[in-house]
């Protein structure tokens, strides 16, 4: 069977935002599996490719698969939806949004069956059945349409397991895509525009923040690959690719301590040279991990830090300190790793004193690189919960509706007005700066002089060959 999955968009057309592409692990993923099972698969992204239409056609798939995220991507998906359900074609969706709002995304027209949570099992049942034509009512993990006599009606099948051994998946089908499309400038200013290649080596979370869909979606439940099976990939990678930079795209890459240390043993005895970056939480960075982070080749750590205010931490169900956040980027500071910090403005019941503290604590902290987001309520979160039972957000009804152009979001969610918060967010941004240029301003001519003299040695190398013939 001919199956085209499909990456939706993440671009904002109207304002012109484009979010850097990053290689589509869970399609991926799916069409590793599905060709496993004996289906012809096609993956077209329509992030990285403009003209890749053609290509499609000349597939000529008999099922499609759209995976979505909550934004934008909603309105590419139902065009792309649209355009194949027109010919009789059979749409399936999934991924986080339809899984967190399935009987909302399934009565959409263009949708005939939406696949909720890991979709590797059910994707390979679900083409099976259809291939063989045999009934969907056993797929587990699918709700779907089913036509009768008196119309069409929902059916809503058994949910399915989580797959305990990720090991036991097929490598991802990274030769489906253009590796070298996906760029990424997670790893700081000198190397911006950099090949970093992501990669997945665990899946949940099994910590409870408010704002975080992973406790419902992976109900806080956190499974790995093996250090070993971590190892084989990179080293494909590497191998097959030249992929030497590497972001770690786990929601939680250091959940297991042991595997972290593993993994960063095994890339050092086995020479594998990559640079990487990480996710990590400021209460399980621990100077022994730090300083084997640092020898393996990680260059930068991501951390979710979010206020600076210990009230709305607590709100939130961060469960951190800011001491254990000031502790983690001191101790990157000391092992010369990048810190990149994130944080939220406008979370529910903020009031002017906590922005102010998160100011503060931001100045203080002074991390390498800084991420500043204002609130966005997402389906299948406490604080999603919170500000619809608050009165304070209205959700949408129909699933076309939530392609919100969520980076002009202006729902009142807290104390501040929403133009001001993005006032407090650009300020932030721009102070943040002036306060690391001269830092940035020395690294920077710091390269270009000891590249001016690598060229300059090089060339009076050369003429000194020359002259020795």
């Amino acid at each position: 069977m001919r199956i085209l999955l499909i990456n939706p968009t993440t671009r904002n057309y109207s304002k012109g935002i484009t979010i850097a592409a990053a290689a589509p692990l869970g399609l991926l993923s799916l069409a590793s599996v599905l060709r496993e099972a004996g289906h012809k698969v096609m993956i077209y992204d329509h992030n990285v490719e403009n003209d890749g239409f053609k290509e499609c056609k000349k597939f000529d798939p008999e099922m499609v698969g759209i995976t979505s995220f909550t934004g934008p991507m909603i309105l590419d998906a139902l065009r792309m939806s649209g355009y194949y359900h027109d010919q009789g074609i059979p749409i399936v969706w999934g991924g986080i949004h339809p899984s967190l709002l399935p009987i909302q995304t399934i009565k959409n027209s263009k949708i005939d069956m939406v696949v909720v949570g890991e979709g590797e099992e059910t994707i390979v049942d679900l083409a099976n059945s259809i291939e063989n034509h045999r009934n969907l009512e056993n797929v587990k993990g699918l709700i779907w349409k089913e036509t009768k006599d008196d119309g069409i009606k929902i059916r809503e099948n058994a949910p399915r397991k989580f797959i305990e051994d990720l090991d036991s998946l097929p490598f991802p089908a990274w030769e489906l895509i253009d590796v070298r499309k996906y760029k990424n400038t997670l790893m700081g200013w000198e190397n911006n525009a950099s090949e970093i290649f992501s990669i997945q080596t665990s899946r949940g979370c099994p910590f409870r923040c408010g704002f975080c869909y992973n406790t419902i979606f992976n109900n806080r439940k956190w499974r790995s690959k093996s250090a070993d099976r971590v190892i084989e990939e990179i080293s494909f990678l590497k191998e097959k690719f030249k992929i030497d930079k590497i972001n770690f795209r786990d929601d939680n890459f250091v959940v297991n301590n042991k595997r972290v240390m593993d993994i960063c043993r095994n890339i050092y005895k086995n020479k594998l040279d990559i640079t990487f970056a990480i996710d990590c939480r400021v209460d399980l960075l621990t100077r022994n991990m730090a300083r084997l982070l640092k020898i393996a080749g990680c260059n930068q750590i991501y951390f979710g830090i979010e206020s600076g205010s210990p009230r709305i931490l607590n709100f939130i169900k961060k469960d951190i300190t800011l001491q254990q956040a000031m502790d983690a980027v001191n101790l990157c500071k000391k092992v010369k790793i990048k810190s990149s910090t994130s944080f939220i403005l406008g979370l529910p019941t903020e009031k002017q004193t906590d922005l102010l503290l998160t100011r503060k604590f931001i100045y203080k902290l002074m991390p390498d690189n800084l991420l500043v987001k204002i609130f966005v309520p997402y389906p299948g979160t406490f604080l999603y919960d919170y500000v619809i039972k608050n009165g304070l957000f209205n959700p949408p009804l129909k699933l076309e509706d939530w392609g919100l152009d969520w980076m002009n979001f202006e729902f009142k969610l807290s104390d501040t007005n929403p133009k001001v918060l993005k006032n407090i967010m650009k300020n932030l941004y721009i102070k943040h700066f002036i306060l690391k240029f001269p830092k940035f301003a020395f690294n920077l001519i710091k390269t270009s002089l000891t590249k001016f003299y690598l060229h300059k040695l090089l060339l009076n190398g050369l003429r000194n060959l020359s002259a020795s013939k």
